[in-house]
């Protein structure tokens, strides 16, 4: 069920350290503008963790409101250039948007929303579309914290789609309700938040109505910063980056035109033949500097046309002009107020409302069925109590159950806690007799194999041994040298399963010697002496 348009709309534009508040209503069929006011803050609304009101200091720069019962054929729009102190002045903003019958939108720009395009819409649409733009979106490493609810999407042309996302605070609503708890009232009925750029989009779609092949250009400028909005029809075709420089800037008129033509190389646009300028554009001059220098592009029509948004805006209010130049200022409040007074299916359908915010909101229907409920509540609560009980009898019960079998599995847990401790004694036993088994294992057999070695080269003398080799298994390489050659035969004849490999001849300090390499066994034929009898040792000498 579609909510009732609400009699009276009232939109809320956030723009760095600037708070435009407009609020309008229909009369027939004839719009009628109640009261418009900006209100400068002394530090940037952004985002962040919540601060005092104390800590705000802000100013109403300029104020007007138009009495309900005035004619409209003489409504004029009167300044005010009343100052207050920061705590009144939320407390104000607070009362104007309680107003009974009315509903608010709130309409944000960067650094609280950001806008990331993509090429493709994936063949999706409606939730489904919804759900891939945020898994999408969560991807970007400067958007993980972002939430389902801060992620909106804005349909451009060709298929393709911009993602609209909220930072997952706003200090604006969170101002408001630190005045709601202090007077003890419901917030505001917010009815949607979106970005500066739809309300903006939409609010010129409403206006003039663009036909589907004619190509728009929209020229929003901000006192620190400016943006470009290029459409076909009522689509858009690409939203610029946003532009730093505003009408604080001196030189605004030739950065915005070198930023439009940066723009204009990238687009595949027919010939524009509408501009619309909103904001401070107007009072900016900038409507002389395009008509003097349009000439320049090709790509704008001959026969373009340039309209002041808020001059026409005035117009359609039927109210004197004489702040027509200031009055675009209130351009993207005055699409979100609109939007919210004659909803027009065919908008941009952007809300990035907070889920909680919405569920705050929510009054309480009841239908026939809710009220047979409440007639059978006392039934209901009688029946719920004595089961209660019943149930808690139960809980007792087996609680005692549970606290004798835990005290039972605790004198368990002590004896295996003992067994584990036992276990681990055995397990380090093992471990040691294992080690000691393997250091012991063939120490004899090489034991005798280097002592056997050792007799028998002290037996022939003149031998002496530079490597002992262990090979595979048993097996064994001896590298020595010996004074005579007639020596090495008898060190290979008393050894068990010994070869002599090779045998040459060197020098040392002038005498030869003689290096040998003998493969030999380690293993010890325990039946066979081992040695060189008197004769053998006679000879060898």
């Amino acid at each position: 069920m579609k909510a009732k348009p609400p009699k009276i709309a009232i939109g809320i534009s956030e723009e760095g350290q600037n708070l435009r508040l407009v609020k309008i209503m229909r009369v027939e069929d004839e719009y009628r503008l109640l009261a418009a006011r900006t209100f400068t803050l002394q530090r940037q609304i952004q985002t962040g963790d919540e601060e005092d009101l104390t800590q705000l200091e802000v100013d109403i720069v300029d104020s007007f409101e138009i009495e309900e019962d005035d004619s409209l054929d003489d409504l004029t729009l009167e300044e005010d250039h009343t100052n207050t102190d920061d705590d009144s002045t939320w407390f104000e903003v607070f009362e104007l948007v309680q107003e009974v019958g009315s509903k608010t939108a709130v309409t944000v720009a960067e650094p609280q929303v950001f806008y990331t395009q993509f090429e493709t819409d994936w063949a999706l649409a409606d939730d489904k579309l919804q759900k891939k733009v945020y898994e999408e979106v969560i991807k970007m490493k400067e958007f993980q914290h972002v939430t389902r609810d801060g992620v909106g999407v804005l349909p451009l042309e060709k298929e393709r789609i911009c993602a609209v996302v909220r930072e997952s605070h706003f200090d604006l609503l969170e101002q408001l309700g630190k005045v709601k708890r202090i007077i003890g009232k419901r917030l505001p009925n917010i009815g949607f938040i979106e970005s500066n750029v739809v309300s903006l989009v939409n609010l010129v779609v409403r206006k003039y109505e663009p036909k589907a092949n004619t190509s728009t250009m929209i020229l929003h400028v901000g006192r620190d910063s400016s943006r470009f909005i290029f459409l076909r029809g009522s689509r858009i075709v690409h939203i610029s980056p946003l532009i730093g420089d505003g009408t604080s800037s001196s030189d605004i008129g030739n950065v915005l035109f070198s930023r439009l033509q940066l723009e204009m190389d990238s687009l595949d646009l027919n010939q524009i033949e509408h501009i619309v300028l909103s904001g401070l554009a107007m009072s900016a001059g900038l409507e002389e500097y395009f008509t003097d220098n349009l000439g320049l592009f090709e790509d704008f029509s001959e026969d373009y046309k340039i309209f002041s948004l808020g001059e026409d805006m005035l117009k359609q209010f039927s109210v004197d002009g004489r702040y027509f130049e200031d009055f675009g200022s209130y351009s993207s409040a005055l699409g979100a107020a609109f939007r919210l007074l004659e909803p027009d299916p065919g908008e941009i359908q952007v809300d990035l409302t907070p889920t909680r915010i919405k569920d705050e909101q929510k009054k309480l229907k009841m239908s026939i069925s809710g009220w047979m409920l409440l007639v059978a509540l006392p039934v209901i609560v009688t029946a719920s109590v004595y089961h209660i009980a019943k149930l808690d009898r139960d809980i007792r019960f087996l609680s005692s159950r549970i606290e004798f079998k835990e005290n039972r599995l605790a004198e368990h847990r002590d004896l295996d806690l003992e067994i584990d401790a036992a276990s681990s004694v055995l397990t380090e036993y093992d471990r040691s007799f294992t080690i000691i088994d393997s250091l012991v294992t063939g120490a004899e057999t090489w034991s005798t194999f280097l002592q056997s070695v050792l007799n028998v080269s002290d037996d022939i003398g003149g031998i002496w041994f530079t490597d002992i080799i262990s090979v595979e298994g048993r097996s064994v390489k001896l590298r020595g040298f010996s004074t005579t050659r007639n020596r090495i035969p008898y060190l290979v004849n008393n050894l068990h399963d010994a070869d002599l490999h090779k045998v040459e001849v060197h020098e040392i300090r002038g005498k030869p010697v003689y290096s040998f390499e003998i493969d030999a066994s380690a293993k010890i034929d325990t039946t066979r002496k081992i040695g060189i009898s008197e004769k053998e040792l006679a000879l060898i000498q």
